[in-house]
């Protein structure tokens, strides 16, 4: 460690300026860092390698921080889609991606949305919002069961 850095205090870091931090960070781990993402990302790194450079016991105690739960796996939890029948529901042109998405859900068992986008060729959001659209363009009412299934509420009217 360099006489510059033995005056240094755990605490004192985080009134360095810029320049001084990538300094300070890139003498005690040997890094050739140019810059940090944040301030507050530059004062946490060269903590945590003043902390493995020093060792200090209390300087530690100071940093320990909760860990984060982790994710869990598959995709993230959504709300259930459930929109109630319009008072109208309009008709759709035959052929179009709307008309394969309603023809899916109207199936007795209805469809997912990996079904959906399968059979149109969207990703997942576009196939989720085209599917919760239905209801916002044409009428129809939708129901999501815990499955995942979607299924069509009501039909045409005139």
């Amino acid at each position: 460690m360099t006489t510059a850095t033995m005056d240094i205090t755990f605490d004192s870091i985080a009134t360095l300026t810029g320049p001084e931090l990538i300094t300070l960070f890139n003498e005690l781990t040997g890094e050739g860092v140019k810059r940090f993402s944040t301030r507050a990302a530059g004062i946490k790194r060269t903590q945590a390698a003043f902390q493995l450079k020093v060792g200090n016991e209390s300087v530690k105690a100071q940093t320990a921080t909760k860990a984060k739960p982790k994710a869990t796996a598959g995709v993230a939890r959504r709300k259930l889609i459930s929109f109630p029948v319009k008072d109208l529901i309009k008709k759709h042109r035959p052929g179009t991606r709307r008309a394969t998405t309603v023809d899916m859900l109207s199936r007795k068992n209805g469809a997912t949305v990996q079904e959906v986008m399968d059979a149109i060729n969207w990703d997942y959001k576009t196939a989720y919002e085209g599917i919760k659209l239905l209801h916002v363009y044409t009428g129809y009412g939708l129901q999501e069961d815990a499955n995942g299934r979607i299924r069509l509420l009501g039909t045409p009217t005139g």
